[in-house]
């Protein structure tokens, strides 16, 4: 294993490579589809990520988002998108599929202290944007974050209108892909 490891390493080093640039689409390449998504209602019990848990008015989730229909990746992406003010209200939820840019999941407006959580089970390069009154924030989803640890963010709409981000890893060592 570690001769076709030093094998391939040198050959880079040595300028070996197929192609001389990017490669233009012809008849034949097209770029990825765009994963399926399923919505399906939420609960009504308090979600338990350790971002929210200090904070109790956390009621649960109005919809499940699920991108794509099995894992082709070790670990796991979830992002939940709450609404922490006490009232319902606009707040723009977008997830596209950059490599099509096509929206996977659009949703206007989210209850009172609930959100929409988001378990992403394809890995590709996704955007999730999330609008208030206030302010536009942008989750870049891509490559790197579809590897074999846990990936859970939480993106919090304030009262006032801003948005916070924060993020939860594992930190495994993980090995390239094939092998």
């Amino acid at each position: 294993m570690r001769r076709i490891a030093l094998l391939a390493c040198l050959l880079v080093l040595a300028g070996c490579h197929t192609g001389g640039g990017p490669v233009a689409p012809t008849a034949t390449t097209t770029p990825a589809q765009a994963p399926t998504v399923s919505v399906a209602n939420g609960s009504d019990d308090p979600f338990d990520l350790p971002m929210f848990r200090s904070i109790p008015e956390v009621n649960g989730t109005v919809e499940v988002v699920t991108v794509g229909t099995q894992h082709d990746f070790e670990g796991s992406v979830a992002v939940v998108v709450w609404n922490d003010a006490p009232r319902n209200r606009s707040i723009r939820i977008e997830l596209t599929y950059l490599p099509t840019n096509e929206t996977l999941y659009r949703r206007v407006a989210v209850p009172a202290d609930e959100a929409v959580e988001f378990d992403v089970m394809r890995s590709g390069r996704y955007a999730l944007t999330v609008k208030t009154n206030a302010t536009t924030h942008s989750l870049p989803l891509g490559r790197d974050t579809f590897d074999c640890n846990d990936h859970t963010f939480g993106v919090r709409a304030l009262p006032d209108g801003n948005v916070t981000l924060s993020g939860l890893k594992t930190q495994l060592g993980c090995s390239p892909p094939g092998e």
